[in-house]
């Protein structure tokens, strides 16, 4: 909120699941997850299995690529970290991303089935500016397995470890939906744990896969636009007048995939409903390829002409 409100340029963010893309998304500013270790995290209780990463919010992309470069690396207590090439990013933005003949697979639904109208047609209107300068954007709407199960259970799981000895003594100073996650995470047993990791590289391998045939990947960020600040975490929402449920499962579904199989995404900026609230989509590239999908969004950034938008109830 600081970044869109203009009270700074950057912000360094963490993202387990969605907190650097999905706000960013809800701002209208830019959100970068790395690849998991090109930002080396070496506060983590368990750097092994770790699936949370360093990001970036900024402006634009070009303040993002820079702030990418100055924080990206080696650290000798992140084993991700260790012999990933640096990302470069300033200097890939150098030069507009040459879009004729890349390959981008547009994936409107991701475990999901409700996407409003509106998300559906801003996003589809950014990606058709990419095909008419020689993109080639293939629509796939084949029903993909949803991530959020092995997801919580990893999440819950990490909370539990780290704060359920304690949870009866500092409850009341918690929100509520985060002590009920620790109270769960602490009912989950080492063989659902152990499930949730050989379902993370199952995932990782799919994913994988998408990349054989398309460079680039691209999806909405949210699933509809914005909720309340005062909305609770698990209070059920509606998508496009219809009932849709958890809104992590419901309203972001997108995301969190992306965390477990450590690929880099970044959600975009890409206009405004008719109500004035801010849709992104998010573009996701191949592991090590931070650069490039910079460069790509930097290219669909300038096509669109957006720059730092501004929601027209703000001006």
């Amino acid at each position: 909120m600081a970044v869109a409100a203009g009270m700074g340029p950057l912000s360094l963010a963490t993202d387990a699941g969605a907190s650097t893309r999905l706000p960013a998304a809800c701002c209208g500013i830019v959100g970068l997850k790395p690849t998991l270790g090109v930002v080396p995290h070496n506060q983590v209780p368990d750097g092994f299995n770790n699936f949370i990463h360093l990001g970036v919010m900024a402006r634009n992309v070009a303040d993002a690529a820079l702030m990418l470069d100055v924080i990206a690396g080696p650290h000798q207590a992140d084993p991700h970290s260790l012999a990933l090439p640096l990302p470069n990013a300033v200097q890939a933005l150098a030069a507009p991303f040459a879009l004729k003949g890349a390959r981008i697979a547009w994936r409107p639904v991701l475990g999901n089935s409700l996407l409003d109208d509106e998300v559906r047609a801003l996003c589809e209107a950014a990606l058709a500016r990419l095909g008419a300068e020689g993109a080639a954007v293939e629509t796939l709407d084949e029903k993909v397995e949803s991530a959020y199960p092995a997801w919580l259970v990893l999440q819950q799981s990490n909370w539990a470890a780290r704060y359920f000895a304690t949870i009866d003594k500092v409850q009341d100073q918690l929100d509520p939906g985060f002590a009920e996650g620790i109270r769960a995470g602490g009912a989950i047993s080492g063989q659902q744990l152990l499930a949730a990791t050989y379902k993370r590289t199952a995932l990782f391998r799919a994913v994988q896969g998408w990349f054989a045939k398309h460079e680039w990947l691209a999806t909405p960020v949210m699933a509809r636009t914005a909720l309340s600040a005062t909305h609770g975490p698990g209070e059920p929402i509606e998508i496009g007048g219809r009932p849709a449920g958890d809104p992590r499962e419901a309203w972001a579904p997108y995301l969190n995939l992306f965390n477990l199989t450590g690929h880099p995404a970044i959600s975009l900026p890409v206009g405004f409903t008719r109500a004035g609230m801010p849709v992104a989509l998010q573009l996701v590239g191949r592991w090590n390829a931070d650069a490039g999908l910079l460069a790509l969004a930097a290219r669909l950034e300038a096509l669109l002409g957006l720059g730092a938008p501004v929601p027209p109830a703000a001006r």
